[in-house]
């Protein structure tokens, strides 16, 4: 979805919905500038891979989650999720 977004300093869906969503796959990988992404309204109930979600995000420090309502039992692959987040 954001793939190689390099430029890409801020982030805000607040009101983003995709109940369907299975997998976020390479979702924020490359997004070299972006310091934080909020995902406190995403629904997970579907995910089952977050391979290389946020690998190459090396100026990401935070990554805001509702721990109550984030989801992650049917997740099967986690593979370089964080990869070269040298800031995390």
């Amino acid at each position: 979805m954001f793939y190689n977004c390099h430029g890409l300093l801020e982030l805000n869906l607040p009101k983003i919905n995709l109940p369907n969503v299975e997998t976020m796959e390479s979702t924020f990988e490359g997004c070299k500038q972006l310091p934080k992404i909020n995902l406190t309204k995403f629904n997970s109930n579907n995910l089952k891979i977050l391979k290389r979600a946020f690998s190459g995000c090396k100026e990401l420090t935070s990554i805001e989650i509702d721990l109550d309502n984030f989801n992650i039992q049917l997740v099967t692959d986690i593979s370089q999720m964080f990869l070269g987040d040298i800031s995390l």
